[in-house]
This record gives C-alpha cells, structure tokens and sequence, in this order.
C-alpha cells in the first residue's frame, strides 16, 4: 500500500477526516501568511511590530506551537494589508478515485472537475490544459 492508498483509506474515517481538515486549514492559513509576508517583503519582525506582538509570538504562531485563531489570522493579515475571505466546497466534490501510480504521483495534476469542467475522474496535466 502506498503512502496516498494509505491517506485515501485514512480519509474514510470520520474523525481521521475532521482533524485532517483542521490541520489543512491551519496550513493554508499560515501560508497566506506567509505569501503575503513575501509579497511585501516583510520579515518576522516587521511582522510582530506590525501587529504589536513580539517576535517570539510571530515565530511561535509561524512554527505551529501557538494556536492560530480567526482573529490571529485577521490581525496578521490586515497588519500585511490584506483581507482574507473564506469559501466551502462540499467534500464529496474533492473526492479523487484515482489509482496512484508512479505517473500519477511525478508530476502535478489536476482534477478536471476542479475546473468546472464536468468529469469527475479525469485528471490532466497542466501541459494537457495548454494543449
């Protein structure tokens, strides 16, 4: 069993889904974060002076070991001058019953009903979207 077999049967599980999708949220977060301390290249410490914070507060809040909090997320955003807005899609819509394959797993692909496109299974690469 390969390691995306074994996340796929993992993702079954109702609380192993929950805590996966907390901890993905949690990531997407700090990396907005994070692209947005880029885009205007600010550093950890601009950032904490930014938000009133210290420096070891943003590098916990960075690392994971602090809790990011809605509010967290809205004072560090709107201290880069930026607005976050947040969406939902129905999980059964990421659902993906692709086999893995070597292929599969070398490159980057997309599912074609990401993209509107209607299919549900068929996954194309970004050089097939070009095509």
């Amino acid at each position: 069993m390969t390691q995306y077999e074994d996340l796929d049967r993992r993702l079954m599980d109702p609380d192993y889904l929950r805590i996966y999708q907390q901890e993905k949220l949690i990531l997407e977060a700090m990396e907005l974060i994070s692209e947005a301390m880029e885009e205007r290249n600010v550093n950890r410490s601009a950032l904490a002076r930014l938000m009133h914070r210290t420096r070891g507060y943003v590098t916990q809040l960075m690392s994971g070991s602090r809790n990011l909090t809605l509010r967290t997320l809205a004072d560090a955003m709107t201290a880069l001058d930026c607005e976050v807005s947040l969406g939902k899609e129905p999980i059964e819509s990421r659902v993906d019953p692709i086999v893995w394959t070597e292929a599969t797993m070398s490159e980057p692909k997309i599912v074609a009903a990401d993209l509107g496109l209607g299919a549900t299974t068929t996954r194309c690469t970004r050089a097939d979207m070009a095509a």
